[in-house]
């Protein structure tokens, strides 16, 4: 159990089988709750190649509107169970609202009849090495044998380390159904290179292998065989949240995180405006920037955060266009020049700013992500 094994393929080959409308996604996920969120982001997420995940129990609601207004790329329904309680071997899922039980076969067939493009599973909290817990959430998805349906795993980020990994490297070899992973942690849970190269392992040895709610790991995972990825809209939707921390930690007016696509991360605009202040800052020209500085995502107003996340959303989209210009083969390689050309623009950035500490040194996922083999 401690080598590597032959990969094992369980994507669905068959061309008629609604997984397969997500091949080589890259979908953004939002809260369901506001409707000028998703009203928002919808341009910039229907594409060839994008689509929406939508969190919270709005998400039936939110998908029959886009739908109404025409919007035709894939959509998801991920109820955000796991924010609300951890699994137990006997009660993996959430059954309802609390005061009705609904089966989870039935809860998956209105997901499907809402218009979702597949299901996902309203999986509850796996903390690390619950096992039996993993082991009953995958052999229940799998009875139900359904050709729609993605077993959503949200794990504890302690599940990338050992002892863990290496039981959940084998139950998803031993249960082999289409599965998307969400890790939850109290920040990035892709910060260290352990967890950054443990995550490549499992999309390796597991093709097709999907990840929600997450950041520019979906594009790493993508370039090693996963079948779609999620990145999150904001920061508290780029990875899953422990359902026992305490909710000051969660919740809080700041001011947006922005991306910065020389450097492939994002910074609070609370930092980029100390650091920026009283220089020349760097401008953007994509459509939501239009040539403005990007130290001006200082304010707490939903717009301007709204305003941050089609700012990323048009960069991402830039490069996910590049991902699929670039034959299956070379994509690998083409991941590793990107990130390597963002290290250096750390660098550039670091020397250009030299009373900062922001810029120095690149994180350790990107470095790991643009030195590491292909």
């Amino acid at each position: 159990m401690g080598g590597r094994r032959r990969p094992v393929p369980w994507w669905p080959q068959a061309a008629d089988v609604p997984l397969r409308a997500l091949d080589g996604r890259v979908l953004t996920q939002l809260s369901a709750r506001s409707r000028a969120w998703t009203e928002s982001l919808a341009p910039r997420a229907d594409t060839g190649h994008g689509g929406l995940v939508l969190t919270g129990e709005q998400g039936g609601r939110r998908l029959r509107e886009l739908r109404a207004n025409g919007f035709s790329a894939p959509i998801l329904l991920d109820r955000g169970a796991y924010e609300r309680a951890g699994a137990r071997y006997d009660s993996p899922f959430e059954y309802g609202d609390g005061l009705h039980r609904v089966p989870l076969a039935a809860q998956l067939d209105a997901q499907r009849e809402s218009g979702a493009t597949v299901a996902l599973t309203p999986t509850l909290f796996l903390d690390g090495g619950d096992i039996g817990s993993l082991v009953s959430v995958l052999s229940s998805t799998a009875r139900l044998d359904r050709d729609d349906t993605v077993c959503l795993l949200p794990l504890h980020v302690g599940w990338l380390r050992s002892p863990h990994y290496a039981a959940l490297r084998q139950s998803l070899g031993d249960i082999r159904i289409p599965t998307a992973l969400t890790f939850g942690a109290d920040r990035d849970p892709f910060a260290s290179v352990e967890a950054a190269r443990r995550l490549r392992e499992l999309v390796e040895d597991h093709p097709g292998l999907c990840l929600l709610r997450t950041d520019l790991a979906g594009f790493d995972a993508l370039t090693r065989g996963a079948g779609f990825t999620a990145m999150g809209a904001t920061s508290g939707h780029r990875h899953a949240w422990i359902p026992y921390t305490a909710p000051t930690r969660r919740m809080g007016r700041r001011p947006p995180h922005v991306f910065l696509p020389e450097l492939l991360g994002w910074k609070s605009g609370g930092t980029l405006a100390r650091v920026f202040a009283g220089t020349a800052a760097p401008q953007c020209s994509c459509p939501t920037c239009d040539g403005r500085r990007i130290d001006r995502f200082t304010g707490l107003s939903e717009k301007l955060a709204r305003e941050a996340a089609t700012h990323a959303l048009f960069h991402r989209n830039a490069l996910l266009d590049q991902f699929h210009y670039v034959e299956p083969a070379y994509r690998a390689d083409w991941w590793r020049i990107v990130c390597h050309d963002a290290v250096a623009g750390y660098r550039r950035w670091s020397s250009r700013w030299r009373s900062t500490s922001e810029f120095s040194p690149a994180p350790s996922a990107l470095r790991f992500w643009a030195t590491s083999s292909p």
